[in-house]
């Protein structure tokens, strides 16, 4: 895992990604980096570029959520995780995303309510604690010693 990464990862940035657009631009479906950083519990979430473009629906949403699902092989709560984080990090209004995520949407499994998101507390609960181990020792590590003072 390279720096950039664990800075993304360890800050919770939200990454959009349009494989389909990133393909026509040359990344190839396989090479690109939507699934790794997916696994590696990054916020990702994928969105259109250049709709008219690189589309060939009238649905490039749905058709990047169903070429991805197929290309990099996503079950349901997969794509449920990757529309949990699109809510998440967009700029829609806090009214709005308690309408679609729940009153008390936040990290971790306290903030996720199964019949709203689709994604089970057991996912969202092991995204949480990877992400506060990797943060803990991160500090634990960066952390000045007391002999350095």
């Amino acid at each position: 895992m390279c720096i950039r990464d664990s800075l993304y990862g360890m800050h919770n940035v939200g990454v959009c990604m349009s494989p389909l657009a990133n393909n026509a631009h040359g990344t190839g479906y396989f090479d690109n980096p939507f699934p790794t950083f997916f696994r590696r519990g990054l916020r990702v979430s994928l969105c259109t570029d250049h709709p008219l473009l690189f589309h060939h629906s009238g649905e490039p949403l749905i058709e990047e959520y169903g070429s991805a699902s197929k290309l990099y092989k996503m079950n349901g709560v997969d794509m449920c995780e990757v529309s949990r984080n699109s809510t998440l990090i967009s700029a829609f209004s806090e009214a709005r995303k308690r309408q679609w995520l729940g009153d008390k949407y936040a990290d971790g499994p306290e903030g996720n309510q199964l019949e709203l998101s689709n994604v089970p507390n057991q996912r969202i609960e092991f995204r949480f604690n990877s992400w506060a181990d990797e943060v803990t020792i991160c500090l634990l590590y960066t952390s000045p010693s007391p002999r350095d003072s």
